[in-house]
């Protein structure tokens, strides 16, 4: 009772400032640890990534990095796959290699999503497939190099970001969920569909330096969350995943050690999740990482978030430039020796 009545003249702010405390000392790791245990113990994902059949996967941008290790373990459930790429030569290699490994029919179509005129042509490559498609992963995108200005990349570069990142995900999601709302329901659990968005902890908030690519990470977000309010009717789950830094070819310029996670245990922790979060840092280590950046947020003023965020990015971009030099020293270094020797 009397640690009790110590709270009687507390004013509003400090009833305020208490439950803030609160619910980030409290709420949000209990909340952490709640949604490990779901995903880990729960069978939500089992029974949702479990083909029916003959049923398709769809991965876009699936010959590298995250998109091939979707594509990697959505056949190791069952699933037949088409893949969706720019390089010929690399989609013929993956088909070959995931054929091999799990004997479920892999097919391919080659689309540049930095071009807007492709479109057509994957819907008469979807109208082909005999079986229903269950899951979409739309993994396709692309990055900046380095850090920069807005205006110090050119505008060509600027447009084919947004192609590649928003009209893709936006165009590839238009043509697939019409089809999944024609198939039938799964006999076993209530799931007409499943779509998957591969966004970045960048478009949750403003990120100097990297202005279109946060900005259109934050459209994949917003886009995500709303079709999945508007589509939970029709039993089709639209799934946002927001990874911080992963072991891709696409981060190699930006990576920071002690931030990453390899792909194949990115992949399978964020698959896990499918069924019980509609958006998700995926990894355990990218959710602590998403906590600590909102907790900040909230707990300075936004101008000073936004220089932070600043100076994190010139570091980046500072190290991309420090490694790139050593590499080309090394480069002639190396180019010395073999002048000499001969």
């Amino acid at each position: 009772m009397k640690l009790l009545n110590q709270f009687d003249d507390l004013t509003i702010l400090e009833w305020i400032g208490l439950f803030t405390a609160s619910v980030w000392i409290v709420y949000k790791p209990c909340k952490l640890v709640v949604s490990w245990l779901l995903n880990r113990f729960s069978c939500a994902s089992r029974r949702l990534l479990r083909p029916s059949g003959d049923e398709y996967a769809i991965i876009t941008g699936a010959t590298d990095g995250i998109g091939f290790e979707y594509a990697r373990q959505l056949a190791q459930k069952g699933y037949n796959l088409l893949l969706i790429s720019r390089t010929e030569s690399k989609l013929k290699f993956v088909a070959a290699e995931l054929t091999q490994q799990f004997g479920h029919k892999v097919d391919y179509h080659v689309a540049d999503f930095s071009d807007q005129t492709i479109y057509n042509g994957i819907r008469a490559k979807l109208d082909e497939l005999t079986s229903p498609i269950h899951v979409l992963v739309n993994n396709v995108g692309t990055a900046y190099p380095t850090p920069e200005y807005f205006t110090d990349y050119p505008q060509d570069w600027q447009l084919n970001l947004i192609n590649t990142n928003i009209t893709s995900m936006t165009m590839m999601s238009d043509i697939v969920l019409r089809k999944m709302l024609k198939q039938e329901k799964r006999s076993w659990v209530n799931n007409r569909g499943i779509i998957i968005n591969i966004s970045s902890m960048a478009g949750t908030t403003e990120l100097p330096l990297f202005s279109t690519y946060a900005a259109s990470k934050s459209y994949i977000n917003n886009l995500s969350k709303t079709l999945s309010f508007e589509y939970e009717k029709d039993d089709i789950i639209v799934q946002t995943v927001m990874p911080n830094q992963v072991d891709t070819k696409l981060a190699k310029n930006l990576r920071q050690p002690e931030t990453v996670v390899s792909v194949e245990s990115y992949v399978r922790y964020a698959l896990n999740t499918v069924g019980t979060e509609q958006s998700t840092n995926g990894h355990p280590k990218h959710k602590i990482l998403n906590n600590l950046g909102i907790l900040l947020g909230e707990l300075i003023p936004e101008r000073w978030f936004m220089l932070f965020k600043f100076k994190v990015s010139k570091h980046l971009k500072q190290t991309y430039e420090e490694r790139q030099r050593r590499s080309i020293l090394d480069s002639e270094k190396n180019n010395n020796k073999v002048g000499n020797n001969s």
